[in-house]
């Protein structure tokens, strides 16, 4: 008789079926007010990749919103370059039907352990 031996997966795939959300990555172009300061013109487009809302746990809502922090979307991408914090994404929701477009900014960029995925960490502008 032979015994199998378990298989390990390895680390977390990013599955294509998994990133549903449609994500217009965005970056403020500035340009000189002629005083000396810059001023925000437009967004220009950085990339528009599919990513996948990432729900988080009750308790991390919980201590997320004790120490203040605004954090209220991740989102996991495929890696890519040039995706940064303080940059925008204009997001639709997915469901429920028929929600308007939020902008979001970005407040953190975080590899994943496999180096396969960004973790973003956003926040609805105001």
């Amino acid at each position: 008789m032979c015994a199998v031996a378990a298989v390990d997966p390895g680390p977390a795939v990013v599955r294509a079926g998994d990133l549903r959300e449609v994500l217009t990555i965005q970056s403020a172009t500035g340009v000189s007010d002629g005083q000396g300061g810059t001023t925000t013109v437009a967004a220009t487009t950085v990339a528009t990749v599919r990513g996948q809302l990432v729900v988080r746990g009750a308790t991390e809502l919980l201590q997320a919103e004790s120490v203040g922090s605004h954090a209220d979307y991740q989102f996991r991408i495929r890696v890519r370059a040039g995706i940064n914090a303080g940059q925008t994404i204009v997001w639709t929701p997915q469901w429920p039907a028929g929600m308007s477009a939020l902008t979001l900014q970005i407040l953190g960029v975080q590899p994943e352990p496999d180096r396969q995925a960004l973790l973003l960490t956003c926040a609805v502008v105001q």
